[in-house]
């Protein structure tokens, strides 16, 4: 019997220090958090529109997006499906670009762009003008973007295509790379006559 009382004892010594052993583990799990990732966003947010004006206190450009993902570090800042506006006197804009997803870096100085990228002349009085690739490099406070992928360019009188392409926005000047082939319609001047089988009066 006493080295049966012995054996229990012992038995009951083990099952404290074990209690003791896991109430200690969890007390450290609960006072120190898991450390993020290096690269996890320190700011995420949705459905987000930033204006950005120039010295005269007028809108220079707007970046609007459906999610933003801010890195830290030099990370930049991640987009999914932004829109870009440049404006030239604040209130009219004179391009407007969108794409699937993008990325502007830390300074904002640049802003690249990605996936089924479409550029549009929208400035009033100016052709018509659509340029489609698949990544274009934005520097919007220089008026300026470019890519040096495939990109086709549509107006209402041709087709254009080029690998590479610059665009001087305030500018509204165009270049094209290399490898340029194009196609160009001249318009139909309007008619004086009626159209067969309607008469004047």
């Amino acid at each position: 019997m006493r080295w049966a009382g012995l054996f229990y004892l012992a038995g009951l010594a083990g099952l404290a220090a074990l209690s003791g052993w896991i109430l200690l583990a969890v007390e450290s799990s609960l006072s120190q958090p898991d450390t993020p990732a290096p690269d996890a966003p320190n700011l995420y947010m949705s459905r987000v529109e930033a204006v950005r004006m120039n010295d005269r206190g007028l809108r220079e450009y707007t970046l609007a997006a459906a999610e933003l993902r801010q890195l830290p570090g030099s990370g930049g800042t991640h987009l999914e499906q932004p829109v870009l506006e440049l404006f030239s006197n604040g209130r009219d804009p004179l391009w407007r670009v969108q794409a699937e997803r993008g990325w502007v870096s830390p300074d904002q100085n640049l802003i690249r762009l990605e996936d089924n990228v479409v550029l549009n002349r929208t400035a009033a009085g100016q052709t018509p003008l659509t340029i489609t690739t698949s990544r274009l490099l934005a520097m919007p406070q220089q008026s300026y973007v470019q890519t040096d992928a495939p990109a086709r360019l549509v107006t209402p009188t041709g087709v254009a295509d080029s690998v590479g392409v610059r665009v001087h926005l305030d500018q509204q000047r165009l270049e094209l790379l290399s490898q340029v082939r194009g196609r160009y319609e001249m318009p139909n001047p309007p008619s004086d006559r009626a159209p067969s089988g309607l008469s004047t009066p």
